[in-house]
């Protein structure tokens, strides 16, 4: 089970990418904007 829990989630506000360790990423961009999907090999 992932650590982005949904109050984890509610309580980001610094702009930033922020990983699960599942495999799965939430992106803050600070435009009132997020994305959530799944990680990528850079």
């Amino acid at each position: 089970m992932g650590k982005l829990t949904a109050l984890k989630i509610r309580s980001l506000i610094e702009p930033g990418r922020y990983s699960d360790g599942d495999g799965v990423f939430l992106e803050i961009n600070g435009k009132r904007g997020s994305q959530l999907g799944p990680s990528r090999s850079e």
